[in-house]
């Protein structure tokens, strides 16, 4: 039996697409292995692909005591090798942000509060935002079940 294909003309348009609006990413578990080997390098595919707005940042959220230059650094790490000096890499770093935070800790969303209120105001993102949690289902338990 002959079957056909129908060709879907959304997807044979050949676009580069459009780069996403303002927004702050939000990444609890900003240290972790999911970050490293997943998540840092596909967003950096994105910033190459030029994707992501102007308008666009992570704050990510983990309990490693970390400052902002030290979280740019690591991330740094987790890209290729061969991309050290791009410009694309020092485009992706000045959109880091830090902040340290346990989830069993009201005070870290309080301090992730003000952190989001500053990256609004320095990259312009409109109070959008998008939280990911790169994070093992135990370190959730304490917080779902109050």
């Amino acid at each position: 039996m002959a079957t056909t294909t129908v060709a879907n003309p959304d997807r044979d348009v050949d676009h580069p697409g459009q780069p996403a609006g303002p927004c702050v990413l939000v990444l609890f578990g900003a240290a972790g292995d999911l970050t490293k080997r997943k998540l840092i390098p596909a967003l950096f595919n994105l910033v190459k692909a030029n994707l992501l707005s102007d308008n666009f940042a992570i704050v990510g959220v983990s309990v490693d005591d970390l400052t902002v230059e030290a979280f740019r650094n690591q991330v740094s790490e987790f890209l290729p090798a061969n991309e050290s000096d791009s410009d694309d890499v020092e485009w992706f770093r000045r959109r880091l942000f830090y902040e340290r935070g346990d989830f069993a800790d009201p005070n870290t969303f309080s301090k992730l509060q003000e952190r989001l209120s500053a990256v609004d105001i320095e990259q312009h993102t409109e109070s959008n935002y998008l939280f990911y949690l790169a994070t093992a289902p135990k370190f959730l338990g304490k917080l779902f079940s109050s």
